[in-house]
């Protein structure tokens, strides 16, 4: 099986329950906006049968870029600023999938929707998190815990 990251290797060989796939868009036949109305299209993944539960899974702290634009802008100022040496890190540090407000958007939108499953962030157990992160994510609105309390986590009802 191919896998996006070691992360979500890991993560599945402490979870083999859980059903991973190459292509989870069939999860999100959802089209997303972002704040200034850019459309967006997002995939969980992991799926919980047990449980159904969608899954999306990180193993840093969100970032708090607001839209889509700001995200590619603020990546592209520090390419062209440090050079291409270091873009997976800029990437991973200020894309959209790393946002707060992308991550916020899907799960609310999930939610108002009555989708079929429910969205549960996951953090790696060793992702270190701020305060000023935690209290974001509440207003967000975003159900989230870290890897080992994801079986027993009881969604919020915002």
């Amino acid at each position: 099986m191919k896998y996006d990251s070691i992360l979500e290797r890991k993560f599945h060989e402490q979870f083999s329950d859980l059903v991973y796939h190459e292509n989870n868009l069939k999860h999100y036949p959802i089209t997303f906006y972002d704040l200034e109305g850019t459309p967006f299209k997002a995939s969980p993944d992991f799926y919980c049968k047990k449980r159904n539960i969608v899954i999306e899974l990180k193993g840093s702290q969100l970032n708090t870029n607001k839209t889509k634009l700001k995200c590619t802008q603020k990546i592209q100022y520090q390419l062209n600023r440090f050079g291409s040496k270091e873009e997976k890190y800029y990437r991973l540090k200020n894309g959209f999938n790393q946002s707060i407000f992308k991550q916020g958007i899907v799960n609310r939108s999930i939610r108002s929707s009555n989708y079929q499953y429910q969205f549960l962030l996951v953090f790696t157990d060793d992702t270190k998190l701020s305060t000023q992160s935690k209290n974001k994510m509440k207003a967000e609105k975003i159900d989230w815990c870290f890897a080992n309390e994801w079986q027993e986590y009881e969604f919020n009802k915002h």
